[in-house]
């Protein structure tokens, strides 16, 4: 995954549309793991031997998703600096681009408005779709749904690991071996419990696969 972010653009949209599908590599291998067996690395090629079009596709949709964010954010920056060259003055200028921070930091909020629903209808995607064989659109809807039904734990989660990141990056990036496992696991547990438990489970809740 690092080594194909590392190739430009090319790289970077196969990365995002495979994602999805390593990720369904991931859940296979801590299904195995909760079960008590191994982890091996036929597990996470998982999501490439079986469901590997359902899970591009859900891929696909996040990628989609992230274009028009970054669309729209690009539209509020370039209305702030085409009004700001557009007045000809360089006062009325300098003023015009003062004026646009604040434009930018409009721009900002709403694509960070935008990103939450996003992550939420991928956060359990990769899952359902590779663990209850749902069509991508649909997993993504239940994952959207189940995201909000639990907002402020995933508030709290998410806030916790936000700053778990940041801490994780400080030792050159090493801190990313705890935090990308913890991010994984974290994220199966809370599939299982919001899915598949029976306590917690909603009334039409999927079937699970193996």
């Amino acid at each position: 995954m690092i080594a194909l972010s590392l190739v430009p653009l090319i790289g970077s949209l196969a990365f995002q549309v495979l994602q999805a599908v390593i990720t369904g590599g991931f859940v296979v291998a801590c299904r195995s793991l909760e079960k008590g067996d191994d982890f091996d690395l036929e597990h996470l090629l998982a999501g490439f031997k079986k469901r590997f079009l359902p899970l591009a596709i859900v891929g696909l949709l996040l990628l989609v998703g992230w274009v028009a964010i970054i669309l729209v954010f690009s539209v509020f920056v370039g209305f702030s600096v085409l009004g700001a060259f557009l007045t000809g003055d360089p006062e009325a200028m300098m003023a015009s681009m003062v004026a646009s921070v604040g434009v930018i930091m409009i721009g900002t909020l709403v694509a960070v408005g935008l990103s939450v629903p996003l992550m939420a209808a991928y956060w359990f995607a990769p899952a359902l779709v590779m663990m209850h064989d749902m069509k991508p659109m649909e997993a993504m809807k239940a994952s959207f749904f189940a995201c909000f039904r639990n907002f402020v734990p995933f508030l709290i989660y998410g806030l916790v690991m936000l700053v778990a990141g940041i801490v994780a990056v400080i030792p050159f990036g090493l801190g990313m071996l705890v935090w990308v496992p913890l991010a994984i696991t974290s994220t199966y547990v809370a599939y299982r419990r919001i899915f598949t438990e029976q306590e917690a489970a909603p009334a039409a809740a999927p079937a699970m696969i193996a």
